[in-house]
């Protein structure tokens, strides 16, 4: 059906009459399953709108949730064992109490030469150095600790997305047209479990002459009209087929626009005509 241009409907002289104008699905997907078990829910059914992240199904999976449950315990202990500084605090008071004790030797033995022994100021000096070493020793321990705390938090991250993974979500918003399969039935990776169309933004579709699809038609506005209350749209055109039809000569042209009331349905016949520039 070639769309009459007319004045009276507001159309300036110069617009493009989109001819066999009709409204389509922009995008359908299909949704489909990372891992395999026994689908323990599908929380949609056909109709209902769904936001981007949203839950479909999930797959049921004891084993990989007690091991997220043990990785986060891990975690946990290796966080303690990283926060516990006894061993630093312990080593420098050791320090501290048999630096004292050579000082007192030294002095001592400056005071009256030979009242502590050779030998027993080797072994102070000795046992200062020990002491230095346990406390880099506990420093090292502490370091390790800290090492351990981050391979931890990385085995935890690998778990939560293995668990994750169980979760069937929606990657962008739409309404469930289709469930395919149910709570109880076994799933292998990839297996479609429902599929959705995006409802917000619709494609209008239609031919124009090879002549007026050469005039660079991308870009320009389009004004939709269909015979619903409020029927009158304003979209884009996206697309301009390069092939035209041998038959007809007709090329096809398709335009995009909001649907975010959710009052256009997919199949309606409209009025469409690309605005001037």
């Amino acid at each position: 059906m070639v769309l009459a241009v007319c004045c009276s409907e507001g159309f300036a002289q110069d617009v493009i009459p989109i001819e066999s104008a009709v409204l389509k699905i922009i995008e359908t997907v299909n949704i489909s399953t990372e891992s395999q078990g026994i689908l323990e829910s599908v929380p949609v059914k056909e109709g209902k709108l769904v936001a981007k992240g949203d839950v479909l199904g999930e797959i049921r999976n004891i084993g990989l949730t007690l091991k997220l449950d043990r990785s986060r315990t891990q975690q946990q202990i290796a966080e303690a064992e990283a926060n516990n500084d006894v061993d630093i605090r312990y080593a420098k008071k050791s320090l501290a109490v048999s630096g004292s004790e050579l000082e007192r030797a030294e002095r001592a033995n400056r005071e009256f030469p030979g009242t502590v022994p050779a030998l027993e100021m080797e072994r102070l000096r000795l046992l200062v150095e020990r002491k230095k070493l346990e406390i880099e020793q506990a420093e090292h321990s502490a370091m390790v600790a800290r090492l351990q705390v981050s391979l931890h938090v990385n085995q935890v991250r690998v778990d939560e997305n293995a668990v994750e993974q169980l979760k069937v979500r929606a990657p962008k918003a739409g309404m469930v047209v289709a469930v395919e399969h149910h709570e109880g039935e076994w799933v292998e990776p990839g297996t479609v479990i429902a599929r959705i169309i995006r409802i917000d933004r619709l494609r209008v579709e239609g031919f124009v002459t090879a002549k007026q699809a050469s005039l660079g038609l991308v870009g320009r506005k389009v004004r939709v009209k269909v015979d619903l209350p409020n029927g009158e749209y304003l979209g884009t055109v996206v697309f301009v087929h390069p092939d035209a039809n041998p038959v007809s000569g007709k090329v096809r042209i398709w335009a995009e626009i909001e649907n975010n009331r959710q009052q256009l349905v997919p199949g309606l016949r409209a009025q469409a005509t690309v605005q001037a520039p």
